[in-house]
C-alpha cells in the first residue's frame, strides 16, 4: 500500500524537533509495513513446541480382527466389505473366548 505525501510535508517535518521528527517518521515507517526494530520484538510471541501425538496400543482383539479380515479379503475380494467384517467379528469373537 502506497501513501501519497503533499508537497511541502519533508520541509514540514524539518522544521519539527527531532523527538516529533521521529515520531511521525516512525508512524509512517509502520503504515508501510517497515516496522522499527523494537516494534518488531514487542509483536514476536514464543511458539510453543509440539508435542508428539501418543501412540495407541493394539489390543489383542484387534490384531486377531485384522488378521481374519485380511485374510477373508483375500479369499472373497468382491464381497462387499461389512460382510466381510461381520464375518472376521465372529471368527474373532470365537477364536478369543
Amino acid at each position: 500500500m502506497a501513501i501519497y505525501i503533499p508537497p511541502g510535508f519533508f520541509d514540514f517535518i524539518m522544521s519539527l524537533n527531532e523527538e516529533d521528527r521521529e515520531n511521525i517518521l516512525s508512524a509512517s515507517r509502520i503504515m508501510n509495513g517497515n516496522t522499527p526494530p523494537k516494534a518488531q520484538k514487542l509483536n514476536k510471541f514464543p511458539i510453543p513446541k509440539k508435542t508428539p501425538k501418543k501412540k495407541r496400543k493394539v489390543s489383542r482383539y484387534q490384531k486377531v480382527f485384522g488378521k481374519h479380515l485380511k485374510a477373508l479379503k483375500k479369499k472373497h475380494p468382491r464381497t462387499d466389505i461389512a460382510v466381510l467384517m461381520k464375518k472376521s467379528h465372529r471368527l474373532t469373537r470365537r477364536e478369543l473366548k
